[in-house]
């Protein structure tokens, strides 16, 4: 028998966000790299609208999954 746990839809959902945003935002991009420090800092423009566009991207797929 497989233990492999079952696939949920928003695990598949968050798998299609990730691979869209790297299609999107290679990984050479300094802010899909995310530099990491100690310090919270105000999000960039970029980062702002990577949240974005994964709010719209989700919205759509949720859309698509719901027709």
């Amino acid at each position: 028998m497989d233990d492999k746990p079952a696939v949920t839809p928003r695990a598949r959902q968050e798998r299609q966000l990730d691979e869209a945003l790297k299609e999107t935002f290679p990984a050479s991009d300094s802010v899909a790299i995310g530099h990491i420090d100690g310090e919270a800092k105000t999000p960039t423009p970029d980062q702002a609208r990577q949240k974005l566009a994964r709010r719209h991207l989700r919205a759509l797929i949720e859309r698509h999954n719901h027709s």
